[in-house]
């Protein structure tokens, strides 16, 4: 839940998790640094699926949003949102955050028959009016 919230590099990130998980941030950062004991392994893998519940949950609604009121908000926002979403999600379930593959190249055809499929599945998803 650290490494997500972006703990270290991100203020307030202790705090917030803190917060979430109800353990005193002291206590977390021994955790983080794996000194003493470490957290409970239940407690971790608890913890670990409520947030990646709560994440998905809130990407689905993100999109559901996006698609309904991309008139009002700017594509800037609602992409930016549903990104951060999908990096937490990668990172909590141990998926690669970036691609690092070297001289990948991607036909004209397959990126179209990507993106068709993108907006195929989110238009199944869009509310009937």
């Amino acid at each position: 839940m650290l490494e997500a919230a972006g703990y270290p590099k991100k203020t307030g990130a202790m705090t917030a998790v803190s917060k979430r998980v109800n353990v005193p941030h002291q206590t977390l950062g021994r955790w983080f640094r794996q000194e003493n004991n470490p957290p409970p392994a239940e407690l971790v893998q608890e913890k670990k699926r409520d947030l990646i519940k709560d994440l998905t949950a809130l990407l689905h609604l993100s999109i559901d949003k996006a698609l309904m009121e991309a008139g009002e908000a700017s594509y800037r926002e609602l992409s930016t949102g549903i990104g951060i979403f999908i990096d937490k999600l990668q990172l909590l379930t141990g998926q690669p955050t970036e691609r690092t593959e070297q001289n990948v190249t991607v036909s004209e055809t397959e990126r179209k028959e990507r993106l068709i499929a993108i907006f195929d599945e989110l238009d199944h998803r869009r509310p009937v009016a």
